[in-house]
């Protein structure tokens, strides 16, 4: 595909949510860079081969990075790809994605994985503990979830807390849940994942962890969603 082809393409998108280079010189007009969170993932551990879950790649920036890192990504969005850039991203650059349609807070069974990316997902979610749950479900022992969320910083301490956002409160509807730190990290033990690394910046906050297997964690989402919290 020729550059001019890119572009065209580029431009036949209704709406880019990221901004990222898909191929050197053709740039989307997006408002958010994510390379501030591949900048975070990219270094962990070698791609090459490892199976990768993106749940709500939008774009496919992520998606696209990991996947030319030598990972095999399955994406899972509640939207078609066309209604993203995601499929003119896959298109110009060539690489192929198992994109899935469905929702988090229902599952589809899709296996395993070696890494989840759950990157600004889960403040949409009327439910973050389950979509959380939900992560754990497709992580094998000792798999790595990177999650990124909004969260609140009006609410520091070691008291778990969450601030609900009701309609209108935002200029993005989709919003539901504002957790502080201590929220974030509380929920994603209770799913059994160890925290490992933890960053804040603005209203943002980037979480590392690793999946565990723990009867005692894990039988408290087993009771409360009535299935095992790994998928068994």
């Amino acid at each position: 595909m020729t550059k001019e082809e890119a572009d065209r393409l580029v431009a036949s998108v209704r709406h880019w949510h990221h901004t990222f280079d898909i191929v050197p010189g053709v740039r989307t007009p997006g408002s958010y860079d994510p390379a501030i969170l591949w900048d975070r993932i990219k270094g962990v551990c070698d791609w090459r081969g490892a199976r990768v879950l993106d749940i709500g790649p939008a774009d496919g920036a992520v998606s696209m990075w990991a996947a030319k890192s030598g990972a095999e990504v399955t994406a899972l969005d509640f939207r078609p790809k066309t209604a993203t850039g995601f499929a003119a991203m896959e298109k110009i650059t060539g690489l192929t994605f198992d994109f899935h349609v469905g929702n988090i807070l229902d599952p589809p069974n899709l296996g395993t994985f070696d890494a989840v990316f759950f990157l600004g997902v889960l403040y949409h979610l009327p439910d973050p503990l389950r979509g959380l749950w939900a992560c754990r479900r497709y992580c094998k022992t000792g798999a790595r979830l990177f999650v990124e969320s909004w969260f609140s910083d009006t609410t520091p301490g070691d008291e778990p807390l969450m601030k609900y956002i009701r309609h209108g409160a935002t200029a993005d509807w989709t919003n539901f849940w504002a957790p502080n730190r201590c929220a974030l990290l509380a929920m994603m033990s209770d799913v059994a994942f160890d925290v490992v690394r933890h960053d804040a910046w603005g209203s943002r906050i980037f979480v590392e962890a690793i999946a565990v297997e723990d009867a005692e964690r894990g039988r408290r989402m087993s009771v409360a969603y009535a299935q095992n919290i790994a998928g068994r």
